[in-house]
């Protein structure tokens, strides 16, 4: 099996208080959304590929 890594930059002026946006570099088309309240949102131009919810665990 294959592994990969994508990495995702930040984009700057885009975010607000509520959420970060992020864009896929080799495939700017692909942008994520990480909010305050965990959830995370993969879009592919514009349609909603995949929704998601992090948690963070405090040791």
């Amino acid at each position: 099996m294959r592994s990969q890594v994508v990495v995702y930059s930040r984009i700057n002026g885009a975010s607000n208080m509520e959420c970060e946006y992020y864009v896929n570099e080799p495939m700017p088309q692909v942008r994520l959304t990480v909010c305050g309240n965990g959830e995370v949102e993969l879009l592919e131009q514009g349609q909603t590929l995949n929704i998601g919810q992090l948690t963070v665990f405090n040791l």
